[in-house]
């Protein structure tokens, strides 16, 4: 008798495969970890059947590319939190490799939105902006048409105008030294999410406050008892600190006629103050005059961006256009009757 078999077909062909397919890779995961549906590339023996994982749950099969042995599969959308991504490769024998699992973050929560805690009036030119921001953040500030770029290490974040360190070289500082600047601030997460903008209107104030001194008073005589008031005008908001106070001279020539005081509490965030001068006793002068405006022992007197108000440019203007105020009071001669006669 005889045997005949016939195995695997008419083609006589079964293959035995017990080989696995070479150990695919996830080559990358695109967009940034901001997106919730991430598009995932792996490298994979090609016509196997790739299935792509997340912490250990089948997300779904890749599908092959025009690149043999390039696969790519987009997820549906995960939820935010920490993942552990890898791939399965099947070859047609059933044979399976696994890829080493690569980490990822799906986070799509923008930050909180950053703060800007430095003053927003200045007397610097080159003022320093603080403020705090989502921790390890990549901070964006942008100011006077300049953009900054630095990270919030520790939840705070400055920057120091005057140094071009975080400065992007393509963008150009113009403050207005003397005027209103708008300030924007971003913070963008390490997944990619950036907040909503934080603004502040920074003022800057690099001058010093000026004064001047008029009366209410017209050319003329005064004699004792009468009251004449003098007004210092700023020419913007300030504030005297310190208990001597600011002294205001009248003088008569190279003669002090009298010392007027002002009190912290007389000039405290505003532009004027008057004090008054009785004329006494004894008072004369022949072309009365503020002569000086002279700040106490330890007394300060500043503008509210913290400039130094400016004393000297006092200019005055006291007892109309001729500026004569005379202080007379000394009677006159004591007059006599010399004679009566009858009619």
């Amino acid at each position: 008798s005889s045997l005949t078999a016939i195995v695997g077909g008419t083609s006589n062909a079964i293959v035995i495969d017990t080989t696995a397919p070479a150990t695919p890779t996830v080559d990358s995961i695109k967009p940034p970890d901001d997106d919730a549906t991430p598009t995932i590339t792996i490298t994979a023996e090609a016509g196997s059947t790739v299935a792509v994982y997340a912490n250990g749950v089948e997300l779904g099969k890749a599908t092959e590319t025009s690149t043999a042995g390039t696969f790519t599969y987009t997820s549906s959308t995960l939820v935010d939190g920490n993942y552990s991504v890898y791939a399965t490769s099947t070859d047609t024998a059933g044979n399976i490799a696994e890829s080493a699992a690569q980490d990822i973050i799906i986070d799509t929560v923008d930050p909180d939105l950053p703060t800007i805690s430095s003053a927003s009036l200045s007397n610097s030119a080159t003022p320093t902006l603080t403020g705090t921001a989502e921790v390890g953040s990549t901070v964006t500030v942008v100011v006077a048409g300049a953009t900054y770029e630095t990270t919030a290490t520790d939840g705070n974040w400055s920057i120091d105008t005057s140094s071009t360190a975080d400065l992007d070289s393509t963008t150009t500082l113009a403050l207005n030294a003397n005027g209103s600047n708008t300030v924007s601030v971003t913070s963008t997460d390490a997944a990619g999410n950036t907040s909503a903008a934080a603004s502040q209107t920074l003022t800057l104030d690099t001058t010093n406050a000026k004064v001047s001194a008029s009366t209410d008073k017209a050319d003329g005589s005064y004699t004792k008892g009468e009251e004449i008031d003098i007004t210092l005008t700023f020419d913007e908001s300030v504030t005297l600190s310190g208990s001597a106070g600011l002294n205001i001279t009248l003088q008569d020539g190279p003669v002090t006629i009298a010392t007027l005081n002002v009190t912290a509490a007389e000039l405290n965030g505003v532009s004027t103050v008057t004090k008054t001068y009785t004329v006494a006793a004894g008072d004369t002068a022949g072309d009365l005059t503020v002569s000086g405006v002279a700040l106490g022992t330890s007394a300060t007197l500043q503008d509210d961006a913290g400039n130094d108000a400016d004393l000297s440019s006092l200019t005055a203007t006291v007892g109309g256009t001729s500026n004569e105020i005379i202080i007379d009071t000394t009677a006159p001669a004591t007059p006599t009757v010399d004679s009566i006669k009858p009619p």
